[in-house]
């Protein structure tokens, strides 16, 4: 019998429909989502010291942070 794959958060690299929807449960628009998968497509899924990252959600939090934190117009204050 064939084991079954289950998908959790730390599967990746994610597709960019499951990147969009993370950020719009976060408040954050598409094309944000887009530019952070982009930027991680980019670097292959590495962190700045070329380690794989594991929880791309992980990544994803901290990158909706620091947007929220620099640009906070980008934030849908409606969903939260």
């Amino acid at each position: 019998m064939a084991k079954q794959q289950f998908f959790t958060d730390t599967m990746w690299p994610p597709s960019l429909d499951q990147v969009k929807m993370y950020f719009s449960q976060k408040g954050m628009n598409d094309k944000e989502a887009e530019h952070f998968f982009q930027c991680y497509q980019l670097r292959q899924w590495r962190t700045k010291k070329g380690e794989m990252i594991k929880r791309w959600k992980n990544a994803a939090h901290g990158w909706i942070f620091s947007a929220i934190k620099t640009q906070p117009w980008l934030f849908n204050k409606n969903i939260h």
